[in-house]
């Protein structure tokens, strides 16, 4: 089993020592550092390239949603998961469009919080149902008025690989569901977010449900 490198970043210590302290005691993970401020975050990021970064909306130098688009332009096999006491349908909305892979409220059970950062590291998506589902529901309400042009571009193939994305699959859970290699599952996604014109996964994904092409 890979080791999976973390990143906590968040303006309280007792958050980011309580963090570390579970974390450690999970089989597969190393807690790469712990640190506070939005700069220090990037600067880390940088320095120690860990697989996921646990970040907090608010911090002192800036806001989590910066951050998370930063690191996921500059180091784009870092993923994000946003860690967070807000319950905020904009701020998730947010941070889905900056590139964030998970958005999950402070409160989680440890035992789901270290196979939610699991199923992140591994490429899937993790957001708490909680809000994810009246998101969902709003974007889709609003989007059965409005035309589909985007849906006409793409094959039926990568229609129903942009929908296994939207639902957290990773590349080879798609491969396996639709019977495809890795590397065919690679090429169509890619050919997707070309023709979406979105830059990542997340993207993708919230484009599908604004837009209705995903049912």
């Amino acid at each position: 089993m890979k080791t999976i490198r973390l990143l906590i970043v968040d303006s309280q210590e007792v958050v980011r020592v309580g963090l570390r302290a579970v974390l450690e005691e999970v089989s597969g993970f190393e807690v790469a550092g712990d640190v506070a401020t939005g700069a220090e975050a990037l600067e880390c990021v940088a320095l120690q390239q860990p697989d996921v970064v646990l970040l907090a909306l608010s911090l002192p130098d800036t806001d989590g949603v910066r951050v998370c688009q930063a690191i996921r332009s500059r180091y784009p096999r870092t993923r994000v998961i946003i860690f967070t006491s807000q319950r905020d349908e904009k701020a998730l909305i947010s941070s889905l469009l900056a590139g964030a892979n998970g958005y999950v409220l402070k409160g989680i059970a440890c035992r789901d919080l270290g196979q939610g950062i699991r199923l992140v590291a591994e490429g899937g998506s993790w957001f708490d149902s909680s809000l994810t589902d009246t998101v969902l529901l709003r974007l889709r309400g609003e989007a059965v008025a409005q035309a589909n042009p985007d849906g006409d571009v793409l094959t039926p193939r990568e229609k129903d690989i942009l929908r296994l994305i939207a639902q957290g699959m990773t590349n080879k859970q798609i491969g396996e569901a639709l019977e495809l290699s890795p590397k065919t599952v690679r090429n169509y996604v890619s050919n997707l977010l070309a023709k979406l014109k979105v830059n990542n996964r997340a993207e993708a994904a919230a484009h599908a449900v604004r837009t209705n092409l995903v049912g």
